[in-house]
């Protein structure tokens, strides 16, 4: 877990307990009932682990489900662009889906994971699981639009067979 992360929080039958956590940038988070918590630099499950323990003085038997989750953005030829956390266990498919799904114009072969300015990986498939990936907090998962002549197929087979016809016209004159 680092700064920028968000950890989805889930106790078993304690929903004014249970939430997603944004981590600061001092690796530290705010949780219900236990206040301000270092948690930079340790695994989800080191954190589920601590958590079940610190709260056995609330709970008789809490049960606790610790999830990480990167806080990266979705742009460009997507439905709904912004900032959503993302469950490393999903597939890059199912990351898009949080944000609408690629448009109509977006090209589901072209999708790359930015980092400050520059391109970390090119060409993301669909069923790729984001695990799998070098993906960080503040990342920026970029779907780039199909080219002009791709989305236009229909328009281009109309002129090519307009253009078709007229040279046949010439030829036959």
């Amino acid at each position: 877990l680092a700064a920028g992360d968000a950890v989805r929080v889930a106790v078993f039958q304690e929903p004014d307990l249970s939430g997603d956590f944004t981590i600061d940038q001092n690796g530290t988070v705010v949780l219900p009932l236990l206040g301000e918590r270092a948690v930079g630099g340790i695994s989800a499950d080191s954190l589920e682990r601590q958590l079940v323990s610190e709260y056995r003085e609330y709970l008789e038997t809490p049960s606790i489900n610790v999830t990480a989750l990167r806080r990266v953005s979705i742009l460009g030829a997507v439905r709904r662009p912004g900032l959503y956390s993302i469950d490393l266990t999903m597939s890059m498919n199912e990351a898009l889906a949080l944000a609408g799904g690629v448009a109509p114009t977006g090209d589901v072969h072209d999708v790359r994971l930015i980092r400050n300015g520059d391109v970390i990986v090119k060409g993301l498939e669909a069923g790729v699981p984001l695990a799998a990936t070098p993906m960080l907090s503040g990342d920026q998962i970029f779907v780039d639009e199909r080219s002009w002549v791709s989305r236009n197929g229909g328009l281009m087979a109309i002129f090519a067979g307009v253009v078709a016809a007229v040279t046949v016209g010439l030829i036959i004159r």
